[in-house]
């Protein structure tokens, strides 16, 4: 698992821009996993993803949204764990 900070300097993006992307990842359906502290953080499998859609965005080939959407489609198809178990996952870890 991968702190937002981690996650940014893999990426080399600022922390605006991955809650952003994150942002709009879960509105895709995507539900991070969170902290103790209530921070995102992320698997491999979603680090992958979301730096696919940060260089297909900046390559200017398809819009933010799309290359989010696109994405998280993979993701969902990756996933082993429901929104249902995720949730109740991160409920028990707090």
């Amino acid at each position: 698992m991968m702190t937002p900070s981690e996650v940014c300097k893999q990426l080399n993006i600022s922390s605006s821009m991955l809650r952003k992307y994150s942002l709009r990842f879960e509105s895709e359906g995507i539900l991070f996993q969170r902290n103790k502290s209530n921070s995102r953080i992320y698997t491999v499998t979603e680090v992958a993803a979301l730096r696919e859609s940060v260089t297909v965005t900046k390559s200017g080939d398809i819009t933010f949204e799309n290359a989010v959407r696109e994405a998280a489609k993979g993701l969902k198809g990756a996933s082993t764990i429901t929104p249902e178990r995720r949730h109740k996952h991160t409920a028990s870890a707090s």
